[in-house]
C-alpha cells in the first residue's frame, strides 16, 4: 500500500475505509437524518438493535456523537502522528488513524508498522509490527488464534468476539460436566 498507490488512490481508499468502517447503514441513517430531518422506521430498527443495550432514546443525537466521536478520535491520532513522525506529511498521519479505527490492517509505509504493539493488533487492527515471515509456527498459530477470536463486542474489530469465546467456553465446561444449562456468571445461557 505504502509504495503502490497515487495520492489519490490513497484518498479512495481512505474514504472507503471510512464508509466501512462507520457502517453503510450509519451513514445512511445520518444522511437521511440530515437531508429529510427525521430517521425513517428501519433506520430507526437498525439503530436500536445495534444500540439497545445503551436505553437509545434520541437516535438523532446518538448518531451525530457517533460520526462526531470517530472523527475526533481519528484527527487526534493523525495530530499525534504527524506531531512525532513529521516526515510523511499530515495527509499520511490522517490515514493511518482511520486505518485503525476501522481496523483495516492497511498502513500506507512501505514497511508497515515494523516497531509499536503486534499482540493487540493480531486482535484489533491488523497492522503488522514486525516481519511476519519471522515467526515460528507456533507463534503464527497463537497470533491465529487471536485473530479468530477478535475484539469485544463494543469495538469494531473483527473475529468471534471476546464474549462468544467466553460463553463457548462455559458451554465446554458445563457439558463435560453433564450439566444441561450453561451458566455464566451466576446466570443461564440458552
Amino acid at each position: 500500500m505504502g509504495t503502490k498507490f497515487t495520492d489519490f488512490g490513497k484518498i479512495v481508499i481512505l474514504l472507503l475505509i471510512q464508509v466501512g468502517g462507520l457502517g453503510i447503514a450509519t451513514y445512511g441513517a445520518v444522511f437521511t437524518s440530515v437531508l429529510t430531518g427525521r430517521l425513517s422506521l428501519k433506520n430507526r430498527a437498525v439503530i436500536r438493535d445495534s444500540f439497545a443495550h445503551f436505553g437509545v432514546t434520541n437516535f438523532r443525537t446518538l448518531l451525530f456523537e457517533i460520526v462526531l466521536f470517530t472523527f475526533l478520535v481519528e484527527l487526534l491520532g493523525a495530530l499525534l502522528l504527524f506531531i512525532f513522525i513529521p516526515e510523511g506529511g499530515f495527509f499520511t498521519a490522517l490515514l493511518h488513524p482511520v486505518a485503525a479505527f476501522c481496523n483495516t490492517g492497511f498502513s500506507f509505509y512501505p514497511d508497515s508498522f515494523i516497531y509499536i504493539f503486534q499482540s493487540a493488533t493480531a486482535r484489533t487492527t491488523g497492522f503488522n509490527t514486525i516481519d511476519l515471515t519471522l515467526f515460528s509456527s507456533s507463534t503464527l498459530f497463537i497470533m491465529i488464534i487471536l485473530m479468530f477470536i477478535g475484539a469485544s463486542p463494543g469495538s469494531c474489530g473483527g473475529g468471534i468476539k471476546t464474549s462468544t469465546l467466553a460463553v463457548l467456553l462455559a458451554f465446554i465446561k458445563d457439558r463435560s460436566l453433564g450439566r444441561e444449562v450453561v451458566f455464566l456468571s451466576k446466570r443461564t445461557i440458552p
